[in-house]
């Protein structure tokens, strides 16, 4: 795959779950307006809305199991742990289906269902020590912050996965630019798995008098 299909492929994954994200935040507020504008976001974390989107899964297939963990901010140049929602997905062995699951503060909601056909063999989340919150802060540490000072302003999207095992991922994406910046790692002990790039940084020329 080419660098500018690889930045094109984040900035799709990106649009998707903010197109989930408007028409969830549409349909809550719609429900219940009063109490999105009181509730604190700074408790949308991912382990705090996981506790939200579990009940609904198990409800869907009684052996769901968490797949993947994502949340995106639009472009800009800081972000907030709890802004946005977070969309999960979980998946059924018995049925080898998945189900998607969004959430914003103490609700959540199912968007759809669908049949994959393969089996997966996912990492338990029973042992997860690192919240969004520690991820975020790791991934701004370990390059994230860099390419944002850099860049000026930037979409972001923070993923957990569970296939096969129990990784975050952070990646920056400035589409005008055509640059992105990647790093994955270990959601259990926070080591560095890999960090992607792209453009790749160029060696500087060497002049000679």
């Amino acid at each position: 795959m080419s660098r500018l299909e690889w930045i094109l492929g984040g900035i799709l994954a990106i649009l998707l779950v903010a197109i989930v994200g408007v028409l969830t935040i549409f349909f809550f507020r719609s429900a219940n307006p009063d109490d999105q504008e009181t509730r604190p976001i700074d408790q949308y974390t991912a382990q705090s809305a996981y506790q939200i989107a579990l009940p609904i899964a198990q409800q869907w297939q009684a052996d769901a199991q968490l797949l993947s963990a994502n949340v995106s901010w639009p472009r800009g140049p800081q972000f907030a742990v709890g802004d946005g929602h977070w969309g999960f997905t979980f998946y059924s062995p018995s049925q080898q289906a998945i189900v998607i699951i969004s959430t914003i503060g103490t609700q959540g909601q199912l968007v759809r269902t669908q049949t994959i056909n393969r089996q997966l063999n996912l990492a338990s989340v029973a042992d997860w020590p690192l919240d969004s919150n520690s991820a975020l802060a790791k991934f701004f540490e370990f390059g994230g912050q860099d390419f944002l000072d850099d860049q000026g302003e930037a979409a972001l999207l923070l993923t957990l996965n569970t296939n096969p095992t129990l990784t975050w991922t952070g990646q920056l994406m400035d589409r005008e630019a055509l640059r992105s910046f990647q790093l994955k790692f270990d959601a259990r002990t926070g080591d560095i798995i890999s960090v992607q790039q792209a453009p790749a940084s160029q060696p500087q020329p060497v002049t000679t008098p």
